[in-house]
This record gives C-alpha cells, sequence and structure tokens, in this order.
C-alpha cells in the first residue's frame, strides 16, 4: 500500500504541475493574443497613416509642379518684356536721334536757326548774352 500511496502522490503532484504548465502556456497564449491584437491595431493605423501621407505628397507634388510651370510661364513673360523694353529703348534713341537730326536741319535751313538768332539778339540788346549759338545743342 505504501507504494501505491507513493505512486498516488506522484501522479498528484506530476498533474499539479502538468496543471501549472496549461494554465502558464493559457496565460502565454493570452498575453500573445493581446499583443497580436495591439500589434495588428498598430499596423492598420500605420497603414492608415501612409495613406494620409501619401495623399499629402501627390498633393504637394501637384503644388510643385504647378508652381514650377507658373514660375517657367512668368519667367517667360519676363524675357519678353525685358526684349519688349530693350526694343522701346532702341526706338526712342532713333526717335531723339531723328528728333536731333531734325533740329539741326531747320536750323541750318533757317526756320529754328531765325528764331535762335533773334532770341540771342534780345539777350545781347539785353546785355545777358555770351554769344551767338549759345542756346543751340
Amino acid at each position: 500500500m505504501f507504494s501505491y500511496r507513493k505512486e498516488l502522490e506522484g501522479r498528484e503532484t506530476r498533474a499539479r504541475q502538468q496543471a501549472n504548465l496549461y494554465r502558464a502556456a493559457r496565460n502565454d497564449r493570452a498575453a500573445l493574443a493581446r499583443a497580436l491584437t495591439e500589434s495588428r491595431d498598430e499596423a492598420a493605423d500605420l497603414k492608415g497613416k501612409l495613406r494620409v501621407l501619401q495623399h499629402q505628397f501627390d498633393q504637394l507634388k501637384e503644388e510643385m509642379v504647378a508652381k514650377e510651370a507658373a514660375l517657367a510661364k512668368e519667367g517667360h513673360q519676363q524675357a519678353r518684356l525685358v526684349k519688349d523694353k530693350e526694343e522701346l529703348q532702341a526706338e526712342l534713341e532713333r526717335a531723339r536721334e531723328d528728333t536731333r537730326y531734325e533740329v539741326l536741319h531747320y536750323c541750318k535751313s533757317g526756320i529754328i536757326g531765325n528764331i535762335l538768332i533773334s532770341q540771342e539778339d534780345g539777350r545781347k540788346e539785353q546785355g545777358g548774352g555770351e554769344g551767338a549759338g549759345a542756346g543751340v545743342g
């Protein structure tokens, strides 16, 4: 009987050990299941954030393309305006030269020359003239 009792105690001890092992495995399994659920939730959150960031990236990319196109357009407009300005300056200079030529031509032909001479004579009579042709130029 003694051997049966010892055998029974051994089996009871073994049963308690196995029950403890079962509870530990069950607790580990529950903890791992919770960790898996949390990891899946975190992965879902990260996927959502990735979608949002991808959308923002696409929007910024579109804005950048639009701004680059606008900048290129403004660059072309500025180049055209600079060219127009240079053409207008050249035209103005030509007009000034033409005007100078015409003034000199009229002076030589006597139309304005007579006026300038009479003005000069008027100054001489008043005592303020410095010589003929001082007002021409």
